[in-house]
């Protein structure tokens, strides 16, 4: 008779193992998340950053069990990880993950421009889509097995790529972007196609202290037909506020001037403190 290890007969009847949540986090239904839950207004993209702080991202909802669970006990709308950011028709979650389950209120998503992130209604568990921008008072997180996790220590990692900093100077953009090539796997200078993208590079770029001045060069060019692009080859496909239009030749950067908690984007020559890469994971 042949006899089986406890955990090749979990493999076997396709039960994951189970890992211990952090204190304040709880189990999802099948133990192989922990969820979070968080009081707090915050638009979607800084609900998105906050759990992403937190070793996570916002939640995605695989089953009618973790619905229930995302649900129970909520008064009111709750963000969850779905998008549909460039308005495609396709959502998806904030993990990288399709959108396979879903639990839609009845005519959504509406189809409405703009209205391309999830919340739950707190009293049903019915899903609408609505603005991004919009604040909602709560949102809820979730966390994997912490050795899954793959984003490389101080980086910053959202939707598949690990974002980086470093503070050597470069005398150029395409210096940067070869220190970008030359120190990392697939290594690119940070492109931003996302509000939770942008708020990472954000994040990256910020100086300690309470004044500060600096640069970091990113991947955006204007090339010869006066049309942005950027390096790695993705489309400009986010609306990107920047301070000027850019001209033929010029490069994207992200200022600080001043305050630690501010900064700016623009096109044209400047002298580049930091560099900001990118690596898919």
């Amino acid at each position: 008779m042949t006899t089986y290890s406890p955990f090749i007969l979990l493999a076997l009847c396709g039960i994951a193992l189970a890992f211990d949540c952090p204190t304040g986090w709880q189990p999802n239904s099948d133990k192989t998340k922990c969820f979070i839950y968080s009081e707090t207004d915050k638009p979607f993209a800084e609900a998105e950053l906050d759990c992403e702080n937190r070793g996570g991202n916002l939640v995605s909802i695989q089953n009618a069990k973790d619905n229930a669970l995302v649900q129970a006990g909520r008064d009111r709308a709750v963000w969850i990880g779905a998008y549909d950011v460039h308005q495609t028709g396709s959502w998806k979650w904030t993990d990288g993950s399709a959108v396979k389950y879903s639990n839609w209120a009845a005519g959504q998503p509406s189809g409405i421009a703009d209205k391309n992130c999830v919340v739950m209604d707190g009293f049903t568990g019915l899903w609408e889509a609505v603005n991004c921008e919009e604040t909602f008072s709560a949102y809820t997180c979730q966390m994997v097995d912490p050795s899954l996790n793959k984003c490389p220590t101080g980086a910053k990692c959202h939707g598949g790529y690990a974002y980086l900093v470093d503070t050597k100077k470069q005398s150029s953009w395409e210096a940067a972007q070869k220190y970008c090539q030359e120190n990392y796997i697939n290594g690119q200078l940070a492109s931003i196609h996302d509000k939770i993208t942008e708020l990472v590079v954000r994040q990256l770029s910020a100086c300690s202290g309470f004044i500060c001045f600096s640069s970091s060069i990113l991947g955006g060019l204007v090339n010869y037909q006066n049309s942005t692009i950027w390096s790695d080859g993705t489309p400009w496909d986010y609306q990107l506020q920047t301070t000027n239009g850019g001209y033929s030749g010029d490069t994207l950067s992200i200022s600080h001037s001043g305050s630690s908690n501010s900064a700016s984007f623009s096109f044209g020559s400047a002298s580049y403190e930091q560099v900001i890469c990118e690596m898919k994971l």
